[in-house]
């Protein structure tokens, strides 16, 4: 299986602004989601947020101008995801699943990445 049949666009990449906060509905057991965030702007940061169905805070990275937000939705309902830039400067977001994962275990129920070069972190307004 190629990587590109393992993942699915959730949410093209889109261009934003100021704060976003995205809903994530999701099934019970489904495929591992990874949210992706960056900018060019060398003096932007995010901070992010993610709550589970129950409300109750979730492991995020520490805040920088790129990264990758995944979690693995164990329980179904709707995931809370919140995006705060340091600036008003423009940045990029995507969302993708991973299919390789549907329905298997995928480690801890959130996990991230964080770097200087390539943002990567997961949204998705139910589109």
């Amino acid at each position: 299986m190629g990587l590109r049949s393992s993942f699915r666009r959730i949410a093209d990449t889109t261009v934003s602004r100021g704060e976003q906060s995205f809903t994530l509905t999701s099934p019970q057991n489904a495929p591992r989601y990874n949210f992706l965030v960056g900018s060019n702007f060398s003096n932007v940061t995010f901070t992010v947020s993610l709550t589970d169905p129950n409300g109750n805070a979730m492991p995020v990275p520490e805040p920088a101008r790129e990264m990758r937000v995944i979690y693995c939705p164990t329980r179904a309902g709707e995931y809370k995801l919140t995006v705060t830039p340091s600036t008003q400067d423009h940045f990029a977001h995507a969302s993708l699943d991973c299919r390789a994962t549907a329905g298997r275990a995928c480690g801890a129920n959130a996990s991230f990445e964080g770097s200087e070069r390539g943002a990567s972190k997961r949204s998705d307004s139910g589109a």
